[in-house]
């Protein structure tokens, strides 16, 4: 039993007199490498397209098959393998938000790439660059996630996230699909980088517009919000 009362998982919620610096961590987002209160955003939805489309470029623009479809499978896990063995390094020397930043560009640069080439090792390089930026703005996102979640609901919190996460690169694998169907691949894949590009541009114009005075406010109202639970 005492074992179990010093364990975090089986500690009760924090009460009306704690400080509550995890519960307020959560509201405005205060997690190591996210100064400021700035949500990384998720481009899980638009980056979806590179998975989604990847055997409508095989067979339409590089015109091959199976065997050139694991190949660009490959790629995309070597990427991801790279990233996650440099993921330590990298947080090392830039902070979270500019790694997600990267993120967003590596995934538009692989939509675009794969848009325009009709080679085969271009596209595997691209894929390559794909699966890097896919695989650390997953952790990055998964880490600040349990990072900014009161030890007490991280569990439901994370299930959550990962229920929205899900969800989102279904509704982006259809929506893509759809453009692709209706319009062309190539008009899909470049529409999925436009709009990682827009969502990062957002985010880059939203810090440049508010600032100091924006975090300050979010702090006060998480701040009120607190103290009125």
């Amino acid at each position: 039993m005492a074992h179990q009362m010093e364990n975090p998982l089986f500690a009760s919620p924090p009460r009306e007199n704690d400080d509550g610096d995890s519960r307020r961590s959560a509201l405005y987002g205060d997690v190591p490498g996210n100064q400021g209160g700035d949500r990384p955003r998720n481009p899980f939805r638009a980056s979806i397209s590179i998975l989604a489309l990847l055997p409508l470029v095989v067979r339409d623009q590089l015109k091959s098959g199976p065997i050139v479809y694991g190949i660009l499978l490959a790629g995309f896990g070597t990427g991801a393998f790279i990233a996650g063995m440099s993921n330590g390094f990298l947080r090392r020397i830039t902070s979270q938000n500019r790694l997600v930043a990267f993120a967003f560009v590596a995934c538009a640069a692989c939509c675009v790439s794969v848009a325009l080439t009709s080679s085969v090792p271009v596209a595997a390089v691209a894929l390559a660059l794909g699966g890097a930026g896919w695989l650390i703005t997953w952790t990055g996102i998964d880490v600040a996630v349990q990072l900014a979640s009161p030890r007490w609901v991280v569990g439901r919190t994370l299930s959550i996230y990962y229920a929205l996460s899900a969800g989102g690169m279904a509704a982006g694998s259809w929506i893509w699909g759809s453009v692709a169907q209706n319009y062309s691949l190539t008009w899909a894949l470049e529409g999925a980088a436009g709009v990682c590009c827009c969502l990062q541009q957002r985010e880059w114009c939203c810090r440049y517009v508010h600032g100091k005075k924006r975090t300050r406010k979010v702090r006060i109202f998480a701040h009120r919000s607190w103290h009125s639970i």
